[in-house]
């Protein structure tokens, strides 16, 4: 499968201001993006992050320990569905905030062959989907 793009979701509003942001990953699934995404397609599924989404009143660095509890998790399932797919496979992280991302870099250092590392996450998705903005 060389030709595989993994899809890994991610759903999370941990380290964001608001809460909807975690609902990313399946409005993405509901909204058919990886049936339009060409080759061949593995839905890995989401990582556990429960909840979703917490207040947390710290502007700089929200909701610190639950982030550092799922992060590990999500590095994990990147990596076993990373090796399933083979060692061209590309990897597709379906976020909620930003969050999301530091799990699936965190690949890099597994010693990962995967050649590229794409994300879709909420901030892209406002204003073509229910997703708050902070301008909102």
């Amino acid at each position: 499968m060389s030709d595989a793009i993994v899809a890994v979701g991610v759903p999370t509003a941990l380290g964001g201001h608001l809460a909807g942001m975690e609902l990313t990953p399946r409005g993405l699934r509901d909204l058919g993006l990886l049936d339009r995404l060409p080759g061949t397609v593995i839905d890995a599924g989401d990582v556990a992050i429960e909840p979703g989404f917490r207040m947390d009143a710290d502007p700089r660095a929200k909701n610190r320990e639950a982030i550092c509890a799922f992060l590990p998790r999500e590095r994990d399932l990147v990596v076993a569905a990373l090796s399933t797919a083979g060692p061209d496979a590309r990897l597709l992280v379906l976020g909620g905030d930003c969050t999301a991302h530091a799990g699936a870099l965190a690949v890099r250092s597994t010693g990962s062959t995967s050649r590229s590392t794409w994300t879709a996450s909420t901030r892209q998705m406002v204003g073509r989907s229910r997703c708050p903005s902070p301008a909102d």
